[in-house]
C-alpha cells in the first residue's frame, strides 16, 4: 500500500508545449582570449557573448571546440569547464572537457556533452562562461579559437497508445477506459485537448481518475500524464477517491493549473509505478485486476451556480 499521495508539477504547465526540434545552430568562432578563471559565476570568469539567430526552439547537447592554452599556475587540464548562461538564474554546466594534469603550451579541446534540454529564443543573446572546478589562485587558461555548436532536441517517439479521442470540454461527454491490469503492467492512452482549459476556469476543467477500478490487494492505481514531446507533466497516486488516482485542470485545478491545447499521453498502473521524463513508466507492482480511467469535462455553468463554492472547495487529500 502507498503511504502518501505523489505529486509533480512542471513550471509553466499552462504552455504544456512540447519540445521544438529544430536544427542544430553554430556560435561561430570567437578569437578570445576567454580566461578560465575562478569557479562557475565569478566574476573573473571569460565570457563569450552570442546572438541566437536560430528558431526559437530546443537544445539537448554542447560541442566545444577551441584551444586552452596554459596560464602557468599549475592547474590541471581536466578542471576546465564551461557554463551557458541561459538567464533567469537558469544554466547548464559541463562536466569534464579534457583529460589531464599541468601543462604548458596550447591543447586543443574538442569535446560533445549531452545536458538537460533547454530553449533558445530567436534574437536573444546569451553566454558562456568558463570557470575551474579548482580555482587555483591565478588564470588556468586562456581560451582561443572558439566555437559552441548546440546540438538540437529530438523528442523521443511516443509509446504505443490507444487513442481516446479529442477532449472537448463538452458537458456529459467523457471519455472513457476499462480492462484489466497484470502484476507489472502498464497501460497507455492517447488523448487530445481540442481548446486550452484555463487555470481557475469554473466554467472549463479536465478531471482525470481511475474511479471504478477494482484491483487486488488495496484497489491502489497510479497514473502519469506526459506531453507530446515526453514530458513528464503530473503524476499521481492517492489523490482520488481511497488509493485511486485523480489528476484535475482548471476550475482552479486541484493542481491549480490549466492545460494548453495538443496532443497528451497517460500511463496508468497500479502501485508501485514509477514516472520519469521520456515517457518513462515501469512498474514494479503486483496487484492485478480490473481498472476504470476516467477523462470528466467540466458540468454546465448552471450546475456550476447550483454547487456554488463546493467544487472549489473540495478537499485535497
Amino acid at each position: 500500500m502507498s503511504l502518501s499521495t505523489k505529486m509533480i508539477l512542471v513550471a509553466g504547465l499552462a504552455a504544456a508545449a512540447a519540445g521544438v526540434a529544430n536544427a542544430d545552430f553554430s556560435t561561430g568562432i570567437g578569437a578570445g582570449p576567454f580566461a578560465s578563471d575562478g569557479g562557475a559565476g565569478a566574476a573573473a570568469n571569460g565570457v563569450f557573448s552570442f546572438n541566437y539567430s536560430g528558431a526559437t526552439g530546443d537544445y539537448s547537447g554542447i560541442r566545444i571546440r577551441g584551444t586552452a592554452t596554459s596560464g602557468g599556475v599549475g592547474s590541471y587540464l581536466g578542471e576546465l569547464r564551461y557554463r551557458l548562461d541561459l538567464g533567469g538564474g537558469a544554466v547548464r554546466d559541463s562536466g569534464q572537457l579534457i583529460s589531464g594534469t599541468t601543462w604548458s603550451g596550447g591543447r586543443a579541446v574538442d569535446n560533445q556533452q549531452n545536458v538537460s534540454r533547454f530553449t533558445l529564443n530567436s534574437g536573444s543573446n546569451y553566454s558562456f562562461r568558463f570557470w575551474e572546478s579548482f580555482n587555483d589562485s591565478g588564470v588556468d587558461a586562456n581560451w582561443s579559437n572558439v566555437q559552441f555548436d548546440l546540438i538540437s532536441y529530438v523528442p523521443p517517439p511516443p509509446p504505443s497508445a490507444t487513442n481516446l479521442g479529442t477532449f472537448a470540454n463538452t458537458e456529459n461527454n467523457p471519455l472513457t477506459a476499462n480492462g484489466t491490469l497484470a502484476a507489472g503492467e502498464i497501460k497507455w492512452y492517447k488523448f487530445t485537448v481540442a481548446s486550452a482549459i484555463g487555470a481557475g476556469n469554473l466554467y472549463e476543467w479536465l478531471q482525470i481518475n481511475t474511479n471504478g477500478s477494482a484491483l487486488s490487494t488495496n484497489n491502489d492505481t497510479e497514473i502519469g500524464l506526459f506531453n507530446a514531446g515526453g514530458d513528464l507533466l503530473a503524476e499521481d497516486d492517492d489523490g482520488g477517491d481511497g488509493l485511486l488516482s485523480l489528476l484535475q485542470y482548471g476550475n482552479g485545478g486541484l493542481q491549480g493549473a490549466g492545460l494548453a491545447a495538443g496532443d497528451y499521453y497517460l500511463a496508468l498502473g497500479a502501485f508501485n509505478t514509477t514516472f520519469s521524463g521520456g515517457f518513462g513508466a515501469t512498474s514494479a507492482s503486483t496487484y492485478t485486476g480490473a481498472f476504470q480511467l476516467n477523462l470528466i469535462p467540466a458540468p454546465g455553468a448552471m450546475a456550476l451556480l447550483g454547487l456554488g463554492g463546493l467544487i472549489v472547495g473540495r478537499r485535497r487529500r
